[in-house]
């Protein structure tokens, strides 16, 4: 009966620690070929123009974790924005944003805007320069902002090795007394 009630309390800690696993959903061909879309380069005389990597992945993140599909519709939509974009793009002779007009780059921001409200979702321009999309609460879901990591020495690091220290030294004066070594 011991050997029995001790596998079945196995059995329900096992069923009920071990995590489960959540997987995204797989991207559908029309929206697979929204993110090919998105990866394409847009040739300058003096260099390409390329959308930044983090924010192809935060697209495809989006998608892989939104409930349902996008339906044609909103894809051919969305890939028509990126066109109008990149005509609009195709105007200037540098691929480096900074060189753009005002006028380009209002009207790329224009469609950018018209592409995520065709998911319910808001673009914003930042002081920076850089650009935000954000779902109707407000909050980030893909931007182009530099992201400022913090590096260095961190005062927990150095008080904790400093308190595991003193730790250390007063136990082995308590062993040392212990023992009788003065």
């Amino acid at each position: 009966m011991k050997k029995l009630m001790a596998v079945l309390l196995a059995v329900v800690f096992v069923a009920v620690l071990v995590p489960m696993t959540v997987s995204a959903r797989t991207l559908t061909t029309g929206e697979q070929g929204l993110i090919t879309k998105l990866q394409t380069k847009i040739e300058f005389p003096d260099g390409a123009f390329q959308l930044p990597a983090e924010m192809i992945t935060q697209a495809e993140n989006y998608l892989a974790n939104a409930e349902t599909a996008l339906t044609s519709d909103q894809i051919n939509a969305i890939a028509g924005y990126f066109d109008e974009a990149a005509a609009i793009a195709k105007k200037e002779t540098s691929g480096d944003t900074a060189k753009w007009s005002k006028d380009t780059k209002a009207g790329v921001l224009d469609k950018v805007e018209k592409a995520a409200a065709v998911l319910g979702l808001t673009a914003r321009a930042n002081a920076n320069g850089s650009i935000s999309i954000l779902d109707a609460q407000g909050t980030v879901l893909a931007t182009n902002a530099k992201i400022v990591k913090v590096t260095g020495a961190s005062v927990n690091g150095i008080v904790l090795a400093s308190v595991g220290a003193l730790v250390l030294l007063a136990a082995c004066a308590f062993v040392a007394k212990k023992v009788e070594l003065f």
